[in-house]
Formats: C-alpha cells, sequence, structure tokens
C-alpha cells in the first residue's frame, strides 16, 4: 500500500523516462518520423537509422559520419533515446538534427546525466549532460544570449526532464527539489543524490 502510494508520488512529480515512451508513440504515430540508434527497439512509422546491419534499421549508417543520408526539412519528429553519448560530436549532431527536421518538429532525446555512476559503466559513452547543455541552442536562454554566436540553428525547449538514480525516486522531497530547483540540486547536491538521465523534448525553429 505504501509502495503504491510512494510511486505515485514518483509519478505525478517526477516520472521514469520509460513513462514517456506513451507520449512519443502518440506523437508520431500518426507522422512519418526517424528513430537515430534505435539498436533492437522499434517503433511503428519510424524510419530507423543505426550503423549495426544486426539490428535490421531501415538505413545503415555511422552517425559520425555528416550529412546523414537524409533529406533536409523532411521529418515531423525524431527519437533520439541512449544515442547522443555515444556519438564523437554533439554539436556537429544538433546540426543534423535540426537540418533534417521540419520547422516546428519535435526531437526526443534521452542522455545520461553528468552525475550518474551507471553513465561511466558504458566504455562507448563519449558525453554526460547537464539539464542547460542544449541550452546554448535554446532560443531566449542565458547561455543562448552570451554564446549563441557559436551556432545559428535553434530550438525552444518543450521540456527537460530529471531522472534520479532508482532508489531516490520514492523521496518526494528529493523529486519536488529536483523539479523545482534543477539548477541549486546540479550545483550542490546531485554527487550526493545522484541523477540518472535526462528526458529533453525540443521543438526546432526555422
Amino acid at each position: 500500500m505504501i509502495i503504491e502510494k510512494l510511486k505515485k508520488i514518483k509519478r505525478i512529480f517526477l516520472p521514469h523516462w520509460t513513462d514517456h515512451w506513451s507520449e512519443i508513440i502518440d506523437i508520431d504515430k500518426s507522422k512519418i518520423g526517424l528513430h537515430i540508434g534505435p539498436g533492437l527497439l522499434k517503433i511503428k512509422n519510424t524510419i530507423s537509422i543505426d550503423m549495426n546491419p544486426s539490428v535490421n534499421p531501415d538505413i545503415v549508417w555511422n552517425l559520425n559520419e555528416n550529412p546523414w543520408p537524409i533529406e533536409n526539412n523532411s521529418k515531423d519528429s525524431i527519437i533520439a533515446m541512449n544515442v547522443l553519448e555515444h556519438l564523437n560530436d554533439i554539436s556537429k549532431t544538433m546540426d543534423e538534427l535540426h537540418r533534417i527536421s521540419k520547422p516546428n518538429a519535435l526531437i526526443n532525446i534521452l542522455v545520461p546525466h553528468f552525475s550518474s555512476a551507471a553513465a561511466f559503466v558504458d566504455p562507448t559513452h563519449k558525453s554526460y549532460f547537464s539539464y542547460r547543455t542544449f541550452d546554448y541552442f535554446i532560443s531566449g536562454s542565458t547561455l543562448e544570449k552570451e554564446y549563441g554566436f557559436y551556432k545559428k540553428i535553434r530550438f525552444e525547449l518543450v521540456r527537460a526532464d530529471i531522472h534520479l538514480a532508482p532508489i531516490l525516486t520514492y523521496i518526494p522531497f528529493l523529486l519536488f527539489l529536483v523539479r523545482k530547483f534543477p539548477k541549486f540540486w546540479e550545483t550542490y547536491l546531485c554527487y550526493l543524490f545522484r541523477g540518472e538521465g535526462i528526458f529533453f523534448q525540443l521543438k526546432v525553429l526555422k
């Protein structure tokens, strides 16, 4: 009984990233989306692109090689779950995501938080993320105003949901703190109460 109540609180304040899958599928079910680096996970109405031919993607391609074999302004939605951390250059990857997206396309991203101990277990991980990592490309953000001259591409931040290490997700105070004061948590508390991942949803501006 207590566990069920805690789970309900957790879902209200800070759902696990897997809870977003139904939302993503709803977004994509009436559109032709792109799923980059899907591995064995398949989603209907998406074209998959992966460097590993053994997972039978629609397009076999190394995402570190730019440009990708996809037309400009051709995608309504893109899914990039557990893949950006494996790529060599996040900035160039964002260029490609912006290039192939239609105006107002939605890009759904899951990446490891920099405080996650599990993120360092995988030797193929090359990047670790803050909830502000994409602010350099987010229209109107503080970092975009200060350093936006480096890039012309722009996105709108629809959501950035930080997810804590599993056992911490049942502590209501921490859930509230992370949701309401993410910068304070990252600056002072994240190595004490560790994060696991971040779910971003970005809208493409053109």
